[in-house]
């Protein structure tokens, strides 16, 4: 009931059992200790670890191996570097002398995989020294099953949690040493902005539980960036008289973070955030993370007194503590949601696939795909008579929007004929006039999970929706096409039908330049927020064009001036129906002009506080199309957006507002659930 009603909150109803039945242990796991792995292993038994994407034990094996005294009996072998005959070799060796050998990242050597049960078969056959132990860190792939049977298999995964990784930084070294925590020179400083430090890489990572609405790319740091990054900065602590704050927030994102992220948008997000948790009165004044007071510089001095503190925080911390909207935490429980329940069906072997048999009587699952064939054949739209359209529309210099009309319906026929294609060979492989090849197989599979094909998506837009949306979204398109053909150049542009949106602008841009007879390099868009459509029927060329179909994610737009604000009108919604966005061409100043260039000056108004608000094709934002490379999901502009900002407020800092927030643009609209 939960998950068909409230599907964000089956996490929480998972928590709640587990808290009711076991404890809140459960929820809240310990951090995973080397020296208790040890403790419970055996020469015999080689110790492996199962990796998460960012993290990696080999610090913690080597620092325990200090503990122990035993860091000269270390033998550490890169498995990416090393051949296999040289491991086999040092595993020999360390097995007779009772050394550790430590494999590291066996995964990245395919040649290694294939003999690696060889290594457990030397370990079994022979009489190991006491002191031995092999450690073994990969990620959990291509493993025969032999190893994971044969091993003491722990699971070192970075925690996902602001909770989770404060607690494992200040129990693991640097700052659990008393050196280094206990610095005597500018100690208020230091601890303050080593806190402050680690609730960044905390927020760093969780911020990625809510997928591209917390970083376009999924940012590749680790509990070594952060290590690394505290010791650099107790050493310019230590090193220099009087250090600032700005400098050293500057100094942490330059040499970690902002190095680590491919996308700027993601570089302007770090800056905004380092900017929250890494203040310029931190020093001075402390800091409060959050309003309610849970999230905090605490006012300590002693190590276990952070610790104590970090323990008492929330298992899951809410979406403001990283500047998104409330309605994002839905959104990522749902998503927390999806994987649990993915796992559970894996786990007792439950798939989506229909089962397809050779034979020529049709089974309960492809009588379903055969209903699903013939329900979905009627609903294809139809191809277009390029040459009509052609005589209609022809090309011209004055007019650049019917290349476009003409370029979208040539790509979009070979799409529909793709789709009707396919489906008229499944109907017919189920029928039993053709064989069920994998292709089809492959296709029939996608179709009965309510999945857009493999085979579509090669002619299609990329797409992020489900099969009915996308079918449903396919007709609204076709009708759009079917009223431009019929009735002229339309007054305003539905955005989510075109393959190739960037052309609208190309073309404002373009039909201004012929119709003042400047250069292109002479005009530029400016982009407005409407409330409603121009009422006018023919739109003139000084005015560009009008767009529909857009969503705007975490923001609001201001009905009466258009401007961004973070009322989201709903806690529940993620996004907002952006009404009309009028692309608008404009004379820059200075150009060279003719006299009609009076009728296209637009006032820019440049004290406006502005956000650079990045268009996307879909809500995965990264995804490309081969087929059509400038139908890609990734950026597809980048639209300057006036903010309703405090006068008082610069520039970047109100901006910094949204980069939080991950506000961009839409063309594939959500579904709204």
């Amino acid at each position: 009931i939960i998950k068909a009603v409230h599907p964000h909150l089956v996490t929480a109803g998972m928590a709640s059992v587990a808290h009711a039945q076991f404890g809140v242990e459960v929820t809240r796991i310990p951090p995973i200790k080397v020296q208790a792995a040890f403790e419970d292993s055996l020469p015999t038994t080689p110790l492996l670890f199962l990796l998460g994407r960012g993290s990696d034990p080999s610090e913690e094996i080597e620092s325990f191996a200090a503990e122990m005294d035993f860091s000269d009996n270390l033998v550490v072998v890169e498995a990416t570097s090393v051949a296999e005959d040289l491991i086999a070799a040092a595993l020999e060796e360390a097995i007779t002398e009772g050394q550790w050998l430590v494999q590291r990242n066996i995964h990245s050597n395919p040649r290694l995989l294939d003999r690696i049960h060889t290594f457990y078969q030397t370990i079994s056959d022979s009489e190991p020294h006491e002191a031995f132990r092999l450690w073994i860190t990969t990620f959990p792939m291509n493993l025969p099953k032999e190893v994971y049977r044969q091993s003491m298999r722990v699971v070192w995964e970075s925690p996902m949690s602001v909770r989770g990784n404060l607690l494992r930084s200040y129990s693991t070294s640097p700052i659990t040493d008393a050196e280094f925590f206990y610095l005597r020179h500018d100690l208020a400083t230091f601890r303050k902005c080593i806190f402050a430090l680690a609730f960044s890489h905390a927020a760093v990572l969780e911020r990625q539980q809510y997928q591209t609405v917390g970083w376009n790319s999924p940012v590749n740091v680790d509990d070594f960036d952060l290590k690394y990054c505290m010791l650099q900065m107790r050493e310019a602590i230590k090193e220099f008289e009087t250090v600032s704050v700005p400098s050293l927030r500057t100094f942490a994102k330059d040499l970690v973070y902002a190095g680590r992220m491919s996308d700027q948008q993601d570089v302007k997000t770090m800056e905004a955030l380092l900017l929250s948790y890494f203040p310029d009165k931190l020093v001075t004044y402390g800091h409060q993370y959050t309003e309610d007071g849970i999230y905090l510089t605490p006012a300590v001095e002693e190590l276990d007194k952070f610790v104590a503190y970090i323990d008492y925080l929330p298992t899951l911390a809410p979406a403001g503590l990283f500047g998104l909207p409330e309605a994002a935490d839905g959104e990522r429980y749902k998503l927390l949601a999806e994987g649990s329940l993915d796992s559970l069906r894996l786990m007792q072997g439950l798939s989506g696939s229909p089962s397809l048999s050779d034979s020529s009587r049709l089974t309960g699952s492809e009588k379903k795909l055969m209903g699903l064939v013939e329900h979905l054949l009627p609903t294809i739209p139809g191809t277009v008579d390029i040459q009509k359209v052609r005589e209609g529309f022809p090309m011209s210099r004055e007019e650049g929007r019917n290349r476009i009309l003409i370029q979208e319906l040539v790509v979009r026929n070979a799409l529909i004929a793709d789709l009707r294609d396919s489906l008229d060979r499944l109907q017919d492989c189920l029928e039993g006039d053709l064989v069920m090849t994998n292709e089809m197989k492959t296709f029939a599979n996608s179709l009965f999970s309510a999945e857009v094909p493999a085979l579509w998506r090669q002619k299609a837009p990329p797409t992020a929706k489900s099969l009915a949306s996308y079918v449903e979204m396919l007709r609204e398109a076709d009708k759009f096409f079917h009223n431009w053909v019929r009735l002229g150049t339309p007054s305003t542009f539905w955005m989510p039908a075109f393959f190739f949106p960037q052309s609208l602008s190309s073309a404002a841009l373009m039909n201004l330049c012929h119709y003042m007879h400047v250069s292109i390099e002479a005009v530029a868009l400016r982009f407005t927020v409407h409330p409603k459509a121009p009422t006018i029927v023919s739109v003139p060329i000084t005015a560009g064009n009008y767009i529909t179909g857009l969503q705007l994610i975490g923001a609001g737009v201001d009905d009466s001036t258009g401007k961004l604000i973070t009322d989201m009108r709903s806690s529940n919604r993620l996004f907002t129906d952006i009404p009309v966005l009028q692309m608008q061409p404009y004379t820059l100043s200075g150009a060279t002009k003719s006299r009609r260039a009076s009728s296209a000056n637009v006032n820019t108004n440049l004290f406006e506080h502005k956000y650079d608000c990045p268009m996307y094709r879909t809500a995965q934002r990264r995804t490309t199309n081969e087929a059509h490379p400038m139908a890609s999901s990734g950026l597809v502009m980048t639209i300057p957006l006036a903010i309703a900002s405090n006068p008082e407020d610069d520039s970047a800092t109100a901006a910094f507002v949204f980069y939080k927030r991950g506000t961009a643009i839409l063309i594939e609209p959500l579904d709204d659930t």
